[in-house]
This record gives structure tokens, sequence and C-alpha cells, in this order.
């Protein structure tokens, strides 16, 4: 995976700040801001009150939205936005860079959420140091995206058992025990209304019944390393279903994943494809970058990597 330096004028980033962040506070701002100036860059900082006023402000600032609006003065005074920064979870990731993809900017990542799993991705212990040395030294890679009913997918879409684990943590933290997770997992599996789904990978086609269907483009969802197998950019994606599990069974996965143990097989499989299609029965909430969404088809069609996002990632 070939590595790029952002070139050109005294750099100026954007920042959007999620204030409503899991692990939000005002310290790794500054030291983020500190870094930026140490090392003669400019920033801007905003803080919208709303995911539809963030998207909103970003597009502006990029110049990708039309309005009578004009920029505030401190930031024309910095020049033209170069960089933009996410600082929250992977929901304002995935909010900032539709608007980072359509500018074709560069994006980096503070991670204020609670299972940051895109920053995570790139940066396993989420070390705070790092994920500011790869935004102010501005080496970026370029990583696949796809687009699932006209929204963006940066790092996975899950069905069924993540989504209701999901609801079912909050904000509360995973099980510290094994046998806990493996019974809190199984409990949630069996709460799961189980849908015929028809998936059409490449040129393979499978008649499913999962309690379990993720696609990864990056290792983590829900804070699990659900997907070793993923590459940044190599326009595969990581399909995961089981295959008639009992519930039991899928608890034990949880757990096992939760530790990075599992090794996956016959009964709960991971496949790879470059285009994927859906056909499934009803309207389905889904989690896509670790927000709730509810779909609004029936039949989707998922290319890997038509679009690209370049990041600001760690050499």
């Amino acid at each position: 995976m070939r590595q790029r330096h952002q070139k050109g004028p005294r750099p100026h980033f954007l920042v959007l700040v999620n204030r409503q962040a899991t692990n939000y506070n005002k310290n790794s701002l500054r030291r983020l801001t500190t870094s930026i100036h140490d090392r003669g860059g400019l920033y801007t900082i905003e803080e919208p009150a709303s995911a539809e006023e963030l998207l909103k402000q970003t597009q502006l600032a990029c110049g990708l939205r039309r309005s009578h609006q004009r920029l505030p003065a401190y930031m024309t005074r910095r020049g033209k936005v170069t960089s933009l920064v996410a600082a929250g979870g992977d929901g304002t990731v995935n909010l900032v860079a539709r608007s980072a993809i359509e500018a074709e900017l560069p994006l980096g990542i503070l991670p204020l959420g609670k299972n940051n799993d895109i920053a995570r991705s790139f940066n396993p212990s989420l070390d705070l140091e790092r994920s500011i040395t790869a935004i102010t030294e501005r080496n970026y890679r370029q990583i696949d995206t796809m687009i699932v009913d006209k929204k963006l997918v940066v790092g996975s879409m899950s069905f069924g058992l993540l989504v209701q684990l999901q609801k079912e943590l909050g904000d509360k933290a995973w099980p510290r025990f094994a046998f806990r997770r493996t019974a809190w997992g199984s409990k949630i599996a069996d709460s799961i209304k189980i849908r015929r789904v028809t998936l059409k990978m490449d040129s393979f086609r499978f008649d499913i019944q999962p309690t379990l269907l993720n696609i990864n483009l990056l290792p983590y969802s829900l804070g699990l390393h659900l997907s070793p197998a993923s590459l940044f950019d190599d326009q595969q994606a990581e399909i995961i279903f089981d295959v008639g599990c009992s519930n039991p069974v899928l608890g034990k996965f949880i757990s096992h994943v939760y530790k990075g143990e599992y090794i996956y097989g016959s009964e709960i499989r991971l496949l790879r494809g470059s285009v994927i299609h859906l056909h499934l029965v009803g309207k389905q909430q889904v989690l896509i970058d670790g927000e709730r969404v509810q779909l609004s088809v029936n039949e989707v069609e998922m290319k890997v990597g038509e679009k690209r996002l370049k990041l600001f990632c760690y050499k």
C-alpha cells in the first residue's frame, strides 16, 4: 500500500468536533491544535450542534454547497481549507468523509468515540499521539469505500446480530468475563428474527438465513476485530455470515472474536468479493459505521472501491 504526502502551501486544517462523542475532552483537542501550530500549520475549529449542521458546514467550507451565507472572516483569512479532521467517533468520521471524498481532500481522525472502529483499524491501540502525528505529518493512503442505498460506508455494514448487540450495549462496556460474554451473546442471538437473504458475490450465489451478516472494508466492527483479512485498498470486502448456527455457537463466536481468537470455518464463514448484491426480505435496520440506519430498499448492490478516501495514516 503506497503512502503519499500532501504537498502544497501552508496547511489549513478544518477540525469538525462532535462534543457529544463518548470520549470528548478539550485536552485532546488542545494537543492536536498545539501540534498543528508547532508545525507551522493553520486550523479552524467548528463544533456543530447536529449531524446535519456538521455536514452543511463541511460542505460550505469545502466549496461544495451553494449558499448566500459567506464563510466567516476568521476562516477566509487562513486561506483555502487543505485538509479535514473528524474529532469524534465513527459516525462523525463517516459524515466528514462524504465531503472529503467529494472535495478530494485528505481526512484525519482524532478518535473520541466509543468504539472508533475506523481509527482502530489503522491505529489499534488508539494512541492519541500517533493519531495526532498522522494528521500533522500529512501522509495519507487511499482506502476503499462503498455506497449502499445512497449511504457511504467507510468501515463496515452489519445486519442482525451486531445491530442488536449495539442496541443492547448502549453506553455500557462489553461484559468482562468470557462466560458472561458467551451467555449474553447467545441471549441476544435468540432475540433476533431470522430473515432469508440472497447473497450474490462476484460469480457466486448463496441463499442463507443468517443471524449474523457483516460486510467489512476494515477489520473492526463494534470494537471487535471481526475481519483480520481486511486490506484497505484491494477493492475487496469481507462478507461474514453464519450457516444455521445455534445461539450458543454464536455466543461463543462473539466471546472469541472479542479476544481475537476466532478462526473462520464451516459454521461461520468469511468470504471475499468486489461486487456484492443482496436481496432482503422486508426493510431492514443496519449498522453503518456505528450508526443505525433504515434501508429504504430490498435490493442492494455494492461495488467496492468505486470511490476512495484519502486518509491520513501513521507511517
